[in-house]
């Protein structure tokens, strides 16, 4: 489970208040650098892992693995940062927040399943190669509402030459 408090943002005016030749880079009267703050953001992962051991030379790892179990809608950034101001740098519009703005969140919840072949290709009293094999299927929801989902396919392929 994780838990983050909501990401900094910098509010900048459209038109160039300091008369400095660049727009988009003044911050409105009263406004600080960074004072935006998007909402919290919450996240529960679960991950369920077996491992079948056929021989000294070959093992298989079955695993399950939910992320965004809940389905929260974590929104962790806000698309359009600029507000008009008036000459003098004051704000004519209402300030970005995520109700006024567009923004962009968290994935939505996520299973896959896979396996993963372990085979020991060579080993000496220092080192052993292994050779792996992950197979993965995901299913992701694209959208919360409505339950259509993406199925995926992963095939993975890692030569590891590790010290023992």
């Amino acid at each position: 489970m994780t838990a983050n408090s909501g990401e900094r943002f910098n509010i900048i005016a459209v038109n160039d208040i300091n008369l400095d030749g660049f727009t988009g880079s003044d911050n409105p009267v009263g406004i600080r650098r960074n004072s935006g703050v998007t909402p919290y953001q919450f996240n529960t992962d679960l991950r369920y892992s077996r491992f079948f051991n056929f021989n000294e030379r070959l093992k298989l790892e079955a695993f399950g693995e939910f992320l965004n179990v809940f389905n929260i809608n974590s929104k962790f950034q806000i698309n359009s940062l600029t507000v008009t101001t008036d000459a003098l740098g004051n704000l004519t519009q209402a300030l970005p927040t995520v109700q006024n703005r567009p923004v962009t969140s968290l994935d939505s919840r996520q299973f896959q399943v896979g396996f993963k072949f372990i085979f020991l290709v060579w080993k000496t009293n220092q080192r052993q190669t292994r050779l792996v094999v992950v197979s993965r299927l995901r299913r992701r929801d694209t959208h919360p509402c409505r339950g259509h989902f993406a199925a995926l396919v992963f095939l993975e392929i890692l030569l590891l030459n590790e010290g023992l």
